[in-house]
């Protein structure tokens, strides 16, 4: 029951208990310690004492891009620079494919590692990552913090149009009002035109036992997320035709190279808001 924990913390996590999971987890550190991996610069940035890092990704590289250059324009408005407000961002998307995987990976493990907790779906962190999890297959996605304080996370539509109309929100910006707030008033704003996403993730190669049902993250909703289907494959590397026969029996089709190892696992858990399909 340790694995998914030690895949994400190692050590740090010793004796791998369910309080230790708590203890290293908290204050969004389950995904601070994967982005630190990626570039070191963030720890730099979330430790600015008014410091707001975008982090982002997406699917689509021209809405990446689109994104980074107008946070870049907000970074250099003279009236962010006369507050003393410091902004950075980071795409996740310019990093190679290897590493990209590897991130999802890990916060895929601090999920799991959640839903061992007898009342996991109370666990606001499992929501927080529910919702990341949920972004990955997303046109673009993108989450603000101030230092390491996540204060939102958006679908594509929705942050695009929160840095596009930044004329309309940044001049808010003073010395009483700070950016999070300005920023966080027009986000709510615009996402009430925005049609809900469904929320939807899919975990793969899954070397456990079949995940339950999960509530969905988002926090004006909480209805359970049904399952879509649950898939196994056995990796023997002979199937069968049983249509055809060899002496009045099933004759193996190798459609791969015999391992010697049998090796049953769970390849496919997606979980959305739809019919179930057993």
């Amino acid at each position: 029951n340790a694995l998914h924990l030690i895949f994400v913390w190692g050590i740090s996590a010793f004796p791998f208990r369910l309080e230790d999971e708590e203890r290293v987890s908290q204050h969004w550190n389950w995904l601070w310690i994967e982005a630190f991996k990626i570039n070191v610069d963030i720890q730099k940035w979330v430790s600015q004492e008014n410091g707001y890092v975008f982090f982002y990704g997406g699917t689509d590289t021209t809405w990446t891009q689109k994104f980074g250059n107008l946070v870049d324009t907000i970074k250099k408005d003279s009236l962010i620079k006369q507050t003393g407000t410091y902004i950075e961002h980071f795409n996740l998307t310019n990093v190679d494919i290897t590493t990209q995987i590897k991130f999802w990976f890990n916060i895929t493990n601090s999920f799991l590692s959640k839903t061992q907790k007898v009342d996991f779906n109370l666990d606001s962190t499992l929501k927080d990552i529910q919702t990341l999890l949920s972004m990955r297959t997303e046109k673009g996605w993108a989450l603000v913090s101030k230092g390491q304080n996540v204060l939102l996370i958006g679908y594509n539509e929705v942050m695009m149009s929160v840095v596009e109309g930044f004329e309309n929100w940044g001049t808010n910006v003073t010395g009483s009002i700070s950016l999070d707030i300005a920023l966080k008033d027009y986000y709510d704003h615009v996402s009430k035109s925005v049609t809900r996403h469904c929320v939807h993730f899919q975990l793969e190669n899954i070397r456990s036992a079949v995940p339950a049902a999960f509530d969905c993250p988002d926090p004006t909703c909480g209805m359970k997320m049904e399952i879509e289907c649950v898939k196994y494959k056995c990796c023997h590397g002979v199937h069968y035709d049983e249509h055809a026969t060899e002496q009045n029996g099933l004759v193996p089709i190798a459609t791969g190279p015999l391992l010697t190892t049998t090796t049953d696992e769970l390849v496919t858990s997606p979980f959305s808001k739809t019919k179930f399909t057993p």
